[in-house]
């Protein structure tokens, strides 16, 4: 069973949003934008810091967008970092050991701010234009697995001059049992 760790930095500062995949019950999906935007609008933030950690990061990424989006003129810096994360696991029956495993994880620090930042950090980007901000962001592509299909050949030749293509031996004796078929045939035609 797994147990919960606390970490040294696990309580947010005040003008922090922390983004996760997880959204808690009776919440909308873009409950981090508009926490986001009450930090600026309503607490009165200059600097507010949208932070992830794993498969979130494409989730801060949008929110970030979306903010900047809707509050004009605001500074981005984005850090990425790897942190180290010890799991740790408890046994359901006795006489067993207490498991421990560190993995890597990748984290996002998203800084947004009213006020100019450092442009010569390697991850600034400068305000938004007004163009730029009324245009509507697109949401990412969807990955699809690819299928392994060989290309069709067309028998429509440009080229008239070219011999045609012969067939690949590699299936031939196969009966389609892949490397067993070619094994089975062997072992039948010794008996």
């Amino acid at each position: 069973r797994k147990v919960r760790t606390k970490r040294e930095d696990d309580s947010p500062e005040e003008n922090e949003v922390r983004v996760t995949n997880k959204v808690k019950r009776g919440t909308k999906d873009d409950a981090f934008v508009e926490e986001a935007l009450a930090m600026f609008e309503d607490k009165g933030f200059d600097t507010v810091f949208l932070k992830a950690m794993g498969g979130a990061i494409p989730k801060v990424i949008m929110t970030a967008e979306i903010v900047k989006r809707k509050v004009p003129g605001l500074h981005q810096i984005l850090t990425l970092t790897s942190n180290t994360t010890v799991d740790v696991y408890e046994p359901l029956e006795e006489g067993l050991r207490q498991v421990t495993n560190e993995r890597q994880v990748s984290s996002i620090t998203i800084t947004l701010s009213k006020k100019p930042l450092d442009t010569s950090d390697i991850g600034y980007q400068a305000p938004l234009t007004e163009e730029e901000r009324s245009q509507p962001i697109t949401e990412p592509a969807k990955r699809t697995r690819r299928s392994r299909k060989k290309p069709t050949r067309s028998n429509n030749n440009e080229d008239d001059d070219e011999e045609p293509t012969t067939p690949s031996k590699r299936g031939k004796n196969r009966k389609g049992r892949g490397r067993r078929g070619k094994r089975n045939n062997r072992q039948r035609n010794n008996k």
